[in-house]
């Protein structure tokens, strides 16, 4: 599927970003541990592997950018291959080219020798959780030796670089949907010590330049952490952050006669050693919701990404009245599978097993998926919710869950409150994937196969799910551990209540 979406300005903008790309990856090389040099014709031939598979298999390579787009995006990258490079460096600039296809199911992994290297036990990595506010950074938790340093003070830089630049260095090389960064904002927020220690190299001591809400400024000093370490120091200093939460959890709130009902993802979970089906708990949820007859019930959906889109049609189930289908299509570019599957781990029985299973459908430009439940009418439940319902989305809201919000967006079934998903509102690729391993670096590139079409209007190219109010979270509120979008929904329907405002 193809949009027309000022394409000229894309073009521009994508020049621009190849740019400065390379300003930003040149100033921080300085950072880089020493590591494997690889020579100029080794990463040449691997970055042709790499280019070719994308080009051959990815159907949603040209979904938020033009062929003249990611045809210069990947000639810019390459001509940076004309003399060695370190691995950690060709590892960067991958990521960051992969980045730009707009997918966030495609990204790019270490070779399995510089993971062994790079994340061990022994390595000492960022001592500190942090918070990202726009372009600034706070201390969550303070993991260091240093207990002078109070969480919620901000860090201006890092071994010298300011981190407004490390923010944007990273989240350029973490994918999203579209051209948001909701989605690398978020899981940089959740691990930076990694994303740092991979892209930028292990460092024995951090230097630090911290400024509190007065505006004092001063210096601090904090040695890496094991990762043994960290987590027995968050044990002690914050055990609430280690809990186990359960994927599915319901609370009542009497004062506005509502439901809460959190669903972090759509799988299965474990907490200790005992298992619990996703199915089975919504399901009985669901019925304790039903039962309680209340007027009003808060959904937060996808604090930690997707999960199986057919479980959210199952969520969904409970708030339709009448059939619907959720996909006008699922897209594979090809079977013909020749650079991809020669440099993939998947086997000839598996490729052969999923052409045998699926049933397809060949047009002049894709395969589509026919047999999906996901392109069949959806039936609805005998027994549905009919109250108010409010759904609460944010950056974290991906893959199979920003689908979810597309489907009651598309349907007008919720009043929908946070900040824009970090999925697309047209759809996702994903699962079918390849593990595409370059045959002279070792470096992975995670490779989906199959495109998820939103079945609905047709929304601005590139954007997630908008919510109706837009409410970001607080650095404070995050720090206190309150949750503010449903802190002000609940206030939402306080005052709905009291005006005897029905929202939808």
């Amino acid at each position: 599927m193809t949009l027309d979406h000022s394409y000229k300005n894309c073009l521009a903008v994508g020049m621009l970003s190849s740019f400065l790309v390379i300003l930003i990856f040149g100033s921080f090389q300085c950072f880089a541990q020493s590591d494997r040099i690889i020579s100029s014709q080794e990463l040449q031939q691997d970055f042709w592997v790499y280019r070719k598979s994308l080009e051959e298999a990815h159907p949603g390579l040209y979904w938020y950018k033009t062929k003249t787009q990611m045809d210069s995006i990947f000639d810019s990258a390459r001509e940076q291959l004309d003399q060695p490079m370190s691995e950690r460096n060709f590892f960067s600039l991958l990521s960051w080219t992969t980045a730009r296809i707009g997918c966030l199911h495609t990204y790019m992994k270490g070779s399995k020798a510089f993971e062994k290297a790079n994340i061990n036990p022994e390595a000492r990595p960022f001592p500190f959780d942090i918070i990202i506010d726009q372009d600034r950074m706070f201390i969550h938790h303070n993991l260091s030796n240093d207990l002078s340093i109070p969480d919620g003070v901000a860090i201006t830089s890092i071994n010298g670089q300011e981190t407004s630049l490390l923010i944007r260095f990273l989240t350029e090389r973490i994918p999203n949907d579209g051209f948001g960064d909701h989605w690398s904002r978020y899981v940089l927020e959740r691990s930076f010590r990694y994303f740092y220690h991979v892209l930028l190299g292990a460092s024995e001591s951090f230097e630090i330049t911290l400024k509190n809400a007065g505006g004092k400024e001063w210096a601090a000093t904090a040695p890496g952490r094991l990762e043994k370490e960290r987590s027995k120091i968050i044990r002690e200093r914050y055990p609430n952050s280690v809990l186990e939460d359960p994927v599915i959890s319901l609370k009542f709130d009497e004062q506005t006669n509502s439901a809460i009902l959190r669903v972090t993802r759509f799988d299965n979970w474990k907490i200790g050693k005992k298992k619990y089906k996703f199915r089975k708990v919504l399901k009985e949820k669901m019925k304790e919701v039903l039962a309680s007859e209340v007027a009003n019930l808060v959904l937060d959906v996808g604090d930690h990404g997707g999960g199986n889109e057919l479980w959210g049609l199952e969520l969904l189930s409970y708030f339709l009245d009448e059939p619907y289908t959720a996909y006008q299509a699922v897209e594979f570019k090809t079977f013909n599978y020749d650079i991809s599957k020669k440099y993939s781990s998947t086997s000839w029985l598996e490729m052969n097993l999923v052409k045998l299973i699926l049933n397809f459908e060949k047009s002049d430009s894709t395969i589509n998926w026919k047999n999906y439940k996901g392109v069949k009418p959806y039936p609805p439940r005998k027994q549905q919710f009919k109250g108010n319902l409010y759904l609460l989305i944010g950056g974290s809201t991906a893959s199979a869950t920003s689908d979810f919000a597309a489907w009651v967006k598309e349907l007008d079934l919720a009043t929908i409150v946070g900040t824009e998903t970090g999925g697309s509102y047209l759809g996702n690729t994903s699962n079918w994937e390849f593990m595409i391993e370059l045959p002279q670096t070792k470096l992975r590139l995670h490779l989906p196969l199959a495109r998820y079409l939103i079945n609905g209007e047709t929304k601005e190219l590139g954007r997630g799910v908008i919510p109706d109010y837009i409410v970001p979270t607080t650095t404070q509120d995050k720090l206190n551990d309150i949750d503010t979008q449903l802190k002000y929904t609940l206030q939402l329907i306080r005052n709905n209540t009291s005006a005897g405002v029905l929202t939808k």
